[in-house]
């Protein structure tokens, strides 16, 4: 009595041979073949036979994988080299501002050379400040080119699945 207790449990985990030789072919449930079949019948809509491609869809292909992949990759390069100059553009006119903040604390009287210096310093950092906005806008223009060469492969990608 104690061994039938004792190894009943294992009985729940036993399966008929009908039942394993189905999960060993990969078939679940009578769902799941279900599904499959739907999915077979869809993929061989879908097949492609490479002797039948023109040239034409070929390249259409290739622009729509590689060609995405160089631009937006060239974008990002462009994207950080951009980031780069605007960080040394603004220590460079944080570094001016300094300048001439001590240029300003040192002058007491009038004197010409001094005046001359603080006026090509302001000079300098107001032109510092107009490279830095024109990076920025570089920067915006990088971006707005990494969108929309993503929207045109998200519109090639949905074409091509379709």
């Amino acid at each position: 009595m104690a061994r039938i207790k004792r190894h009943a449990t294992l009985r729940l985990w036993r399966r008929s041979r009908e039942e394993k030789r189905r999960l060993s072919q990969g078939g679940g449930g009578t769902v799941t073949q279900q599904t499959s079949e739907a999915d077979n019948q869809s993929n061989s809509d879908r097949k492609i036979v490479l002797e039948d491609l023109t040239v034409e869809e070929i390249d259409r292909a290739y622009h729509c994988v590689f060609h995405f992949n160089e631009v937006y990759g060239s974008l990002l390069l462009k994207e950080e080299g951009l980031r780069d100059d605007i960080e040394k553009f603004c220590q460079l006119k944080a570094s001016m501002d300094e300048k001439i903040t001590n240029i300003k604390m040192m002058i007491r009287s009038p004197d010409s050379e001094r005046i001359k210096k603080l006026k090509a310093a302001t000079r300098r950092s107001s032109e510092l400040q107009d490279v830095i906005l024109t990076l920025e806008q570089d920067l915006a223009s990088v971006k707005l080119g990494q969108t929309v060469a993503e929207a045109n492969y998200v519109q090639l990608m949905c074409t091509y699945s379709q």
